[in-house]
């Protein structure tokens, strides 16, 4: 992430405090891989925890600092984890992990096994059909990567903002990039 010369931060570590927040005019560090992941940890759940008090405190939502430090969070977490992989094709667009670091085998949970399409739901075509409220699955390769209640749709822009299951974490998703589809109740 590049940032314009008047907002870079200096180089830090991970705030030490006894705040469960990290409000925006707080120091963020520069480079988060250089956190030790109890560090990294700690920081995600004070960003994430400021995160929720903005949306219910601010009328006109979070600060965008916080959006984007809890995105870089989010980023290095899922980085370190080993959530992205390289395309299949050798195309660029899905980070790698770094070579250095062994790649974890991937286990997923029986909500997340490829599924026959009449087990999964309609798929959605047009995001003027969904409505806050509705619970709608995010797909990928024959795989259910999220699933959650739609908080706002924005068809304009082709993104839906959703309250994950699970986690509780509130997620911008943009149509293009996934298969939307309907979730079923069993």
């Amino acid at each position: 992430m590049t940032s314009s010369p008047s907002l870079r931060r200096p180089p830090v570590s991970a705030p030490a405090s006894s705040s469960t927040l990290l409000t925006p005019d707080e120091p963020f560090p520069l480079v988060l891989a250089e956190l030790e992941l109890a560090e990294l940890q700690v920081l995600h759940s004070r960003v994430t925890r400021q995160l929720e008090q903005e949306y219910l405190t601010r009328p006109g939502g979070p600060h965008p600092v916080t959006r984007d430090r809890c995105q870089e969070l989010v980023e290095e977490l899922d980085t370190r984890q080993g959530f992205f992989e390289p395309a299949e094709d050798g195309s660029p667009g899905s980070p790698a992990a770094p070579e250095d670091v062994p790649a974890p085998v991937r286990q997923w949970s029986a909500d997340a096994q490829p599924k026959a399409a009449d087990e999964v739901g309609a798929r959605i075509h047009d995001l003027s059909e969904v409505h806050p409220g509705d619970m709608i699955a995010l797909w990928r390769d024959g795989l259910r990567h999220c699933l959650g209640t739609v908080e706002e749709v924005c068809p304009a822009l082709g993104v839906v903002w959703v309250h994950e299951a699970g986690d509780g974490f509130r997620r911008m998703i943009h149509a293009q990039d996934a298969e939307l589809r309907r979730h079923t109740a069993r």
